[in-house]
């Protein structure tokens, strides 16, 4: 899966995070919202795996599984 700005997600822990906004820069894409996860601002890298860069091991309860349906 590739994250698209403007969407909402599911974290693995069941939290809901967006809309999407990126930080574009020359050697990646990173995925941001301004929903707080555990304390800290989220990144994400363009595959939905967590990249919080402030932890020496990323919690894997804060990738992201699946788009959020908002038919519901």
């Amino acid at each position: 899966m590739k994250l698209e700005v403007g969407k909402y997600y599911v974290l693995a822990s069941g939290q809901i995070v967006g809309p999407m906004f990126d930080e574009v820069n020359e050697w990646e894409t990173l995925y941001m919202s301004n929903d707080n996860v555990d304390g800290f601002m989220p990144v994400w890298n363009e595959d939905g795996s967590a990249d919080f860069f402030v932890w020496s091991e990323n919690n894997p309860a804060h990738n992201i599984v699946k788009e959020f349906d908002e038919s519901f």
